[in-house]
């Protein structure tokens, strides 16, 4: 056994205590900004104002490589400074809206009510709405309570609208909200009843007039749909494709022949991929054939619009069929001919195969436009490539893209139910499905894709921010 002398101990326990200074010194650093953080927040609850002040700025500057800790600082900090009427509020809340753009740690479950509530006070009063609008974990601070009511689960969102609507009964955002949220889940019968609740309130309302007629359509209820699709104008009509696609299957429904054939060309782009409308199109297509034409030919002119939207229309202008009882055998009419059926050859003259080098093209453009952020632009130019070649897989994908960046849940909510299931190689459309499906209020159906999406992601502040909304948790 060596023995060791006490000089040796003692040099010993020097290594020792200088080893376990290197670790802690890192550590007692870290301490000593959260305790700075945390005695700035008692200083404010307690309106030591200028004290908490000092201690939240050197807070602040010990977490610039900690964003969770550094948003939480910067929040308490605006407040104090506002409080203080302090003209450095405005630049703290500028510094935090930074952070917020390239990390997103901003989490309000982790702040306490009353100081969440005043912060968000402060931002919707000194910031522009667009600015927050942009933000996407503030985004949320631009939507009323009715449109809240759609993070609800889809069980609990009809009473939630129902008790708003009642707190508020001419208030019309609730049955707008209510009509919106059955129509994108294509409860027609409650969409019929929340859209009329709302014209109850604004006869003149167009969203909720469109909302309405889009619903009675989907319900076969196409006299209702063609009289309120009737009192919108000529320059509105422009604004609503989906209304004018709407006119066109009622008017084909209706057997109203002239009329739809005269829509038929105006029908937009954008909307000619909806079965019902492919099925219309085929439909009075069918009736062009050689018996049809020469049966159109004989018959008396068209009733005016006027006429027509007035409760009208043609078969009230059509002269009674000859009874064949009293007609002599060279009289007697011939049985009318069926209605010819599309061979697949007939099919394909009537409906042609896409223009490759268009959807192409579209593609192209589409990418040029997301990469410079013009996302509202990139949907414009998927929508009309999508209508002339609606099984286009990589077009929906990238209007699926387009309209999630550019905040257009309805359009993205389209795509997803048509481009399911992903696979392998696909994470980028899985993220964007799951971010379209929260936003519709499909929290539990997103959870699956987002967690197969992420770990093949890089971080950025919407991945983040989806993924923490849709997991609860800011691990990958």
């Amino acid at each position: 056994m060596i023995a060791v002398g006490p000089r040796s101990r003692v040099a010993g326990w020097l290594v020792v205590a200088v080893a376990a200074m290197s670790f802690a010194l890192p550590l007692l650093g870290e301490d000593f900004y959260e305790q700075q953080l945390r005695a700035g927040k008692s200083d404010r609850a307690a309106g030591k104002l200028v004290d908490a002040s000092d201690e939240l700025r050197i807070a602040a500057f010990g977490f610039l490589d900690r964003p969770l800790l550094l948003a939480d600082a910067l929040v308490n900090l605006a407040l104090v400074q506002n409080a203080l009427g302090h003209s450095t509020a405005a630049q703290t809340v500028d510094r935090f809206l930074d952070v917020e753009r390239r990390f997103a740690p901003y989490v309000p479950a982790t702040i306490d009510p009353p100081t969440r509530t005043a912060f968000e006070s402060l931002l919707l009063k000194s910031q522009p709405r667009a600015t927050l609008a942009a933000i996407p974990s503030l985004s949320r601070l631009m939507r009323t309570d009715a449109q809240r009511v759609a993070d609800l689960p889809a069980d609990k969102r009809p009473a939630a609208y129902e008790e708003g609507s009642r707190r508020a009964p001419r208030d019309i955002e609730w049955p707008i909200a209510a009509a919106t949220d059955a129509a994108n889940r294509n409860a027609d019968v409650d969409a019929i009843r929340w859209s009329r609740r709302a014209l109850n309130i604004d006869r003149e309302n167009d969203g909720a007039r469109a909302l309405l007629a889009h619903a009675l359509t989907r319900h076969s209820e196409c006299r209702e749909a063609l009289s309120q699709i009737a009192r919108f104008s000529p320059d509105e009509l422009k604004k609503r494709p989906e209304i004018v696609g709407d006119q066109f299957v009622c008017l084909t429904s209706e057997k109203r022949w002239s009329d739809a054939e005269s829509l038929a060309s105006k029908v937009p782009d954008a909307v000619k991929q909806r079965p019902d409308i492919t099925r219309a199109m085929q439909i009075l297509s069918a009736r062009r054939g050689p018996q049809t034409q020469m049966a159109d030919a004989s018959r008396p002119a068209p009733a005016s619009a006027a006429a027509m939207t007035s409760g009208s229309s043609e078969k009230g202008t059509l002269q009674p069929e000859p009874n064949p009882a009293t007609l002599n055998p060279a009289q007697t009419p011939k049985p009318a001919a069926k209605e010819t059926q599309l061979s697949p050859v007939q099919a394909s003259a009537q409906f042609p195969a896409p223009n490759v080098a268009k959807t192409a093209q579209a593609l192209g453009s589409s990418r040029s436009l997301v990469r410079a952020g013009r996302f509202g632009d990139a949907v414009q130019i998927l929508q009309p490539a999508l209508a002339a070649d609606p099984s286009n897989r990589q077009l929906r994908l990238a209007l699926l893209e387009a309209a999630t960046l550019a905040h257009d849940w309805r359009t993205a909510f389209a795509q997803v139910s048509t481009t399911k299931p992903y696979s392998a190689g696909e994470e980028a459309a899985m993220f964007y499905a799951a971010a379209t499906l929260y936003e519709n209020g499909r929290k539990e159906e997103a959870k699956p894709l987002m967690k197969r999406a992420r770990p093949s992601l890089n971080g950025t502040p919407m991945i983040d921010y989806y993924y923490r909304v849709i997991m609860g948790s800011t691990q990958r």
